[in-house]
């Protein structure tokens, strides 16, 4: 652990590190000086304050910022009103408007219907609680080299040095290598920042130097390996990152950003899990409205969900998700209290809601 007179340290370590990163790619793309980079600094706290701790116990409730950003333009759809609104339309409404797929959203919304929850923020965190995988964000506990692997623009790099500076605050030692040496500036970018933080970056352009220089460092806490970024419609861009993850046994964690084409990210995100990923990292959540191809990735890749990012400054490290703080992303406040408005017993509209919850379930144990 790092000791108390190492903190005034930190700081100075994570301020040059972010001026050596100036201008990587991920997450915000624009810098964090002045304003922007407060505002991202405030969202990440509060969704730390709102996720809990790294075991995916959720903190107390606490508005998100994020969300409220886009709560107005959710809330502008509902013509009739939220307090109108059951279950399933407040969650089926505000799926579609994060352009969540047809078929998911549909799921989703008849499996959160189907819960009994007392409002719609609940109904929904249960159904994504059942239908979603969350796992920790990669940490020394894992026994494999963790590599960095996605497409352009995703954040890899980015993701490396913020995961390499919470390792080495917190007093574990850390290997760090690249395999991303065509990109120009690419190597010497993360290189500036692993000399702020006293980390001797290794490079590997063959998978055997990858394997050796990943051997080299077994005695090391935690080893990172960032990749080049490969297109994953081209079988040989896939061919080559799975024989780099082959040749180093390393667990291949995907970096996605958000605010992309639903069905391209589900695509992706499901060539990644065909060479062996199962998890993945979200970054741009603060440059991102509409998080649909988060969901459409990790339906239809079955990645889990390991981690998120709110800010481009890699001091702030990686945030936990879970089931609960994924719903009040999603969900505008204005909704999440939004239960179907009190229908009086015996009458034929509390009958065909009835019968309708009725198909609903059938339909849930069906796909069961």
């Amino acid at each position: 652990m790092t000791s108390p007179a190492d903190e005034e340290d930190q700081d100075a370590i994570a301020a040059e590190g972010e001026a050596s990163m100036a201008g990587d790619e991920g997450d915000g793309g624009a810098g964090d000086a002045g304003e922007g980079g407060d505002e991202q600094d405030d969202l990440a706290a509060e969704w730390e304050s709102m996720v809990g701790d790294e075991e995916g116990k959720p903190a107390a409730a606490a508005p998100f910022t994020a969300q409220r950003k886009t709560g107005s333009a959710i809330e502008a759809a509902f013509d009739g009103g939220p307090g109108r609104l059951d279950i399933y339309e407040t969650v089926c409404r505000t799926l579609d408007y994060h352009g969540v797929p047809g078929p998911l959203t549909e799921r989703l919304s008849h499996a959160a219907a189907a819960l009994g929850a007392p409002d719609p923020l609940a109904a929904l965190a249960g159904a994504m609680d059942a239908h979603f995988a969350f796992s920790a964000v990669p940490s020394p506990r894992d026994a494999k080299p963790v590599m960095l692997i996605g497409p352009p623009g995703a954040g890899k790099t980015l993701t490396t040095a913020k995961l390499t500076a919470r390792a080495v605050m917190a007093g574990q030692s850390v290997g760090v290598i690249t395999a991303d040496t065509k990109r120009a500036g690419a190597r010497e970018r993360l290189d500036a920042f692993m000399r702020v933080l006293k980390v001797d970056l290794k490079t590997a352009t063959t998978p055997g130097e990858l394997a050796e220089a990943a051997a080299r460092m077994e005695d090391r806490d935690v080893v990172y390996i960032d990749t080049a970024a490969v297109n994953p419609y081209l079988d040989g861009d896939m061919a080559a990152l799975g024989g780099l993850i082959q040749a180093t046994e390393a667990d291949p964690l995907v970096v996605l950003a958000a605010g992309g084409n639903a069905l391209d990210t589900a695509d992706m995100a499901r060539a990644f899990a065909d060479i062996g990923a199962r998890r993945m990292v979200a970054t741009r959540l603060d440059a991102a409205r509409r998080m649909g191809c988060l969901l459409a990735a990790a339906d239809h890749s079955r990645l889990a969900f390991s981690g998120v990012s709110f800010t481009p400054r890699v001091a702030k490290g990686l945030s936990t998700i879970n089931a609960v703080s994924l719903a009040r992303l999603i969900m505008p406040a204005a909704l999440r209290g939004a239960a179907e408005a009190p229908v009086a017993q015996n009458t034929p509209i509390a009958q065909a809601r009835g019968q309708a919850r009725g198909q609903i379930r059938e339909q849930i144990r069906a796909a069961s």
